[in-house]
């Protein structure tokens, strides 16, 4: 009874602060499983520098997304949920989740050279980029230098067609450039970090 009058008494505050989170300039997004005495549920997780928010489901569908961030035009940080491709806002892709992915993807298949050539380059530019933010912070004339370096990577990548059932999962490098949000293009979003999933964690 106490949890039910709380609920009603902070949906006004509820309601805000979501309205507050899809109206920033850039949002964090993450789910996790929620283990519940009548079973299973998802608990998902949206959140800003200075505000979370969470929000229980029933399932992961992601439908519901597009109705609790209408009129979002910032950029979207997640991980690699298919559900988060389908949403037509520009995006980022949380850096420790691809850089978890591909330690993974390295450690099962550390003899594939297809799979130690994709990352040996993506570490490669990467330490570049890092060195630059930590010399001239997130200047986006700074990071703008790296784009061409960016693209050629994913040229690249593109051109040598991955054979190896291993290097064609390294699903983390595929890019839409219609929806993707360089660090150049969006220099406001903090590198290196989720913050949804420091939340879910």
């Amino acid at each position: 009874m106490l949890k039910g009058l709380l609920a009603r008494y902070y949906r006004t505050t509820y309601t805000r602060l979501l309205a507050k989170l899809a109206s920033g300039s850039m949002l964090h997004v993450d789910e996790t499983e929620a283990h519940l005495r009548t079973g299973r549920g998802y608990v998902w997780v949206f959140a800003s520098i200075e505000d979370v928010a969470y929000v229980h489901r029933s399932n992961r569908e992601g439908e519901f997304l597009k109705d609790l961030l209408r009129g979002f035009d910032g950029v979207l940080i997640s991980d690699f949920y298919a559900v988060y491709d389908s949403l037509a806002y520009p995006q980022q892709k949380c850096l420790i989740h691809l850089i978890r992915d591909l330690n993974q993807i390295l450690l099962a298949n550390s003899y594939d050279g297809e799979v130690q050539a994709a990352t040996q380059s993506f570490g490669h530019l990467l330490r570049q980029i890092v060195a630059t933010v930590d010399e001239h912070g997130l200047k986006k004339h700074r990071l703008a230098r790296h784009e061409k370096e960016v693209q050629a990577f994913f040229d690249e990548l593109a051109v040598s067609g991955p054979q190896s059932e291993a290097a064609q999962a390294i699903r983390c490098f595929r890019i839409n450039t219609e929806t993707e949000a360089t660090p150049a293009q969006a220099p406001h979003v903090p590198k290196g970090f989720h913050a949804a999933a420091l939340r879910v964690s």
